[in-house]
């Protein structure tokens, strides 16, 4: 919990403060945050495919039909989770 909270106040998600009565807290401006930020906070910004992560490739890559429709998929997802804020999120 403590790695993934130092990773939420580097990405200014999360403020600490240390000391007795210390501990974390939500920053004020968390609302506004998007999907793909917290994603990219967190370290789990993957791609779709492997040939599209950087400096991934294919064997196949030269015949390939599929990757450039991959990357016009991963384009359009990502481009729709910027698009949605933390505090549009209702759980």
């Amino acid at each position: 919990m403590s790695q993934l909270a130092a990773e939420m106040k580097k990405g200014k998600i999360l403020l600490a403060r240390e000391g007795r009565g210390g501990g974390y807290s939500l920053c004020k401006d968390w609302k506004e945050i998007n999907l793909y930020q917290l994603i990219k906070i967190l370290g789990e910004n993957k791609t779709l495919v492997e040939c599209l992560c950087e400096g991934g490739s294919c064997g196949r890559e030269s015949k390939c039909k599929l990757k450039k429709l991959w990357a016009r998929l991963e384009k359009v997802f990502k481009d729709e989770i910027r698009g949605v804020k933390l505090g549009e999120i209702r759980i």
